[in-house]
């Protein structure tokens, strides 16, 4: 009785440790591009978070942040053009950082980052006859994207 148990046992953390391997790589990320004030990108089966890396430099090793959203069900993501990790890497008024994306699943499975493009940013105040606001400005480039052939 010792020994089945023992070969079940196993048996059921062989299989376990294998099911990340038995789904294989996923894709990068497909293109994004913004819609409105959202970061969006394509349905991609299987993707359950995407992270966005933020930094001051173009390698992608100065200041960085990081923040991870859930996917939809169909795998895409709306990352709104406002977010926590373009602020905590800088606070001046004008300025322009780096951004990649890469997409995760549960299982631990991820893309390679994407390739770095620019974000600008420009903060400033606005003074009128009765009341001034502050307004901020988020420039994803994303036009730049390698194309495939």
């Amino acid at each position: 009785m010792k020994k089945i148990i023992k070969f079940s046992l196993i048996c059921l953390f062989l299989f376990i440790i294998s099911q990340p391997v038995l789904a294989g790589d996923i894709l990068e990320p497909e293109l994004f591009e913004i819609t409105d004030a959202w970061l969006t990108s394509e349905p991609q089966p299987g993707v359950d978070y995407h992270v966005l890396r933020v930094c001051e430099d173009e390698d992608m090793s100065a200041d960085c942040t990081q923040c991870m959203y859930k996917a939809t069900s169909d795998g895409a993501v709306w990352i709104p053009v406002n977010n926590r990790c373009i602020y905590r890497v800088q606070n001046n008024t004008s300025y322009t950082l780096f951004y990649q994306i890469k997409a995760s699943t549960i299982d631990s499975l991820q893309s390679e980052w994407t390739t770095p493009r620019i974000v600008s940013v420009k903060r400033g105040v606005k003074n009128l006859e009765t009341n001034s606001y502050a307004f901020s400005v988020v420039d994803y480039d994303t036009q730049n994207y390698p194309q495939e052939e």
